[in-house]
This record gives C-alpha cells, sequence and structure tokens, in this order.
C-alpha cells in the first residue's frame, strides 16, 4: 500500500463560494493543493501548493487548520492511504486561470450550498467543508 501525505485548502470567497480545481481532463474536482515533500510541514506545503497553482502568496499565518481526511482508495489498481491536512482561509482576489508547468487546469466557484451537485474527490470533503463531520474524518472506498 502507497501512503500519501497530502496538504489542501479550501479557499472561499465573499460570496461564501469555494474554490475547486479539476486537472488534465480528470473527471472530478478537488480543492487545491498537493503532496507535502521531505521536510516539509503540511501547512508550508499549502501555502507553496497555492504559489504554485493559483499564483497565490498566501503566508502561513493566513492559514487556518480545518480538518484532517483519512482517505482509502486505489489508482490503476494500486492501494493508497491518504492523509489530507485540510487548511483554510478566504480570498478576495478573483482567481481564473493558471499554468503550472504544462499542467492544464480548470478551475471552479461552487456556491457552498450547491457542493452535491459536482463529482468532488474524496466526496467526504463536502461534509468537511459544510463543517458536518469532527475534526478528522476517514473514507474506505
Amino acid at each position: 500500500m502507497k501512503r500519501y501525505l497530502r496538504a489542501s485548502v479550501c479557499l472561499t470567497d465573499t460570496e461564501q463560494k469555494v474554490l475547486f480545481v479539476c486537472e488534465n481532463d480528470d473527471d472530478y474536482w478537488i480543492l487545491p493543493g498537493g503532496g507535502v515533500e521531505d521536510g516539509e510541514s503540511c501547512i508550508e506545503a499549502a501555502s507553496r501548493e497555492l504559489k504554485e497553482e493559483l499564483g497565490l502568496d498566501m503566508k502561513i499565518e493566513q492559514l487556518e487548520f480545518h480538518q484532517v481526511i483519512e482517505n482509502f482508495y486505489e489508482n490503476n489498481g494500486i492501494p493508497i492511504h491518504e492523509i489530507n491536512f485540510i487548511f483554510k482561509t478566504n480570498v478576495e482576489k478573483d482567481i481564473s486561470f493558471y499554468l503550472e508547468h504544462g499542467i492544464r487546469r480548470a478551475l471552479i466557484w461552487v456556491p457552498i450550498t450547491e457542493l452535491h451537485t459536482l463529482k468532488i474527490m474524496p466526496n467526504i470533503v463536502i461534509n468537511a467543508i459544510l463543517g458536518k463531520t469532527t475534526n478528522y474524518i476517514a473514507s474506505f472506498n
């Protein structure tokens, strides 16, 4: 089983919409974020990923811990154990497109009341955003 440590950020705007990312024609949406590098804390990774993926210069002091999601799934037949630290922050800057190293990335702002209309991965992120969970949740797919 492969272990994957991820840091994500729930970005909300002034209209209570949440930003989601879809990369390289995937059929699902995720919170912005990515893998935690060696020697890097989860909050440092979240800040770095916002810069790399969205061009946002967000200091770690601007990020608030929100939740940890433990997710078990398969990717191309390989079992994955993902631990995802989710942080949250508000943004006023309009973010519509940013290209990182040739990665095609679609961005969408979704009203909190319409989160269930999207295919969001992992799906338990919806309950995390809505505050319908404790600070730790697990999903076994």
